[in-house]
Parts: structure tokens; C-alpha cells; sequence
């Protein structure tokens, strides 16, 4: 594709009402800490979930919420608190899946 053939591309508002997960991507970059790590984790695990049908796709960004409304962050993160909360956000999204 070549983006000089598109011609004019026109940009809306973010709809956080239709797409609550992008609105909570916004504010979890600016946190920062160990929350986009918690984010991240939960979401590949909602994700690859509903791949195997274990979970219907609007179920998704309820495991991540909830996954991330859990985790207590911690600002600045050593490396080994980046991978422990990761951990700890796949386990806990997949025991809020069930």
C-alpha cells in the first residue's frame, strides 16, 4: 500500500465509550510504573483466551480492567518488579477468567 495514493486521510475523536480499553491505554502510558507491564500481561491473556474460545470477545476488556484495578503499582520499577508484575497479572487474569 502505498500511502501517497490514499489521497486525504481524516481523523474523529477516540469514541471511549464504544472503546473503554483505549482510554485506559492512554492513562496507564502516563502512569507508567508497572501498570503498562499489568495491562499488557492481561490483555494477552484475554486475548489468547477468547482465541481458544475459553471467553467471548466482549469479555475482554472486563478481565483487563479488573486485572489492572487489582495490581498495586509500583512507580519506579527495578526490572525483577516489571517481570513480577507481569506474572502476577497473567495468574490473576486467568483466575478472573476462571
Amino acid at each position: 500500500m502505498e500511502l501517497t495514493d490514499i489521497g486525504k486521510l481524516t481523523f474523529m475523536e477516540p469514541d471511549f465509550l464504544k472503546f473503554p480499553l483505549l482510554e485506559m491505554g492512554y492513562k496507564v502510558a502516563q502512569a507508567g510504573g508497572t501498570i503498562p507491564a499489568v495491562f499488557n500481561a492481561a490483555n494477552e491473556v484475554a486475548v489468547n483466551a477468547f482465541l481458544k474460545d475459553a471467553i467471548k470477545f466482549i469479555t475482554i476488556p472486563d478481565i483487563i480492567i479488573k486485572t489492572v484495578e487489582k495490581h498495586k503499582m509500583i512507580e519506579k520499577p527495578a526490572y525483577d518488579d516489571i517481570v513480577e508484575a507481569d506474572q502476577w497479572a497473567r495468574k490473576t487474569a486467568l483466575d478472573i477468567i476462571g
